[in-house]
């Protein structure tokens, strides 16, 4: 019924989204290890691959962010699960669950 549908539509949005999150991620860690290579190579804005480089430069903030948000989401859910381990408790979510579910899975599933 509708409620169907609309659990259908958000878990194809939550798919999208996740394969989204994953893109911007590899993506990230790919052109920052470019715009590191590339500062090694050439210091200077005038001597680097013009207009390429300047895109990374306008963009990279952005991808900065992205890749901080999944090292502190994973940072806060390790020192969660450690807490919890230390008191006794057992955590249901591990960081690797969350690196695989952010960053892995959604590619995966993309390539099927």
């Amino acid at each position: 019924t509708s409620v169907e549908f609309w659990q259908n539509i958000a878990s194809g949005v939550g798919k999208w989204l996740r394969a989204i999150f994953a893109i911007a991620f590899w993506s990230s860690l790919i052109l920052l290890t470019f715009y590191a290579i590339m500062t090694q190579v050439a210091p200077s804005k005038v001597f680097r691959l013009g207009a390429l480089v300047d895109l990374i430069e306008s963009v990279k903030t952005v991808l900065l962010g992205i890749f901080v948000f999944t090292a502190s989401v994973t940072g806060i859910i390790a020192g969660v699960a450690a807490i919890a381990n230390a008191f006794g408790a057992s955590f249901a979510v591990s960081p690797i669950d969350v690196v695989n579910a952010l960053i892995f899975q959604p590619i995966v599933d993309m390539v099927k």
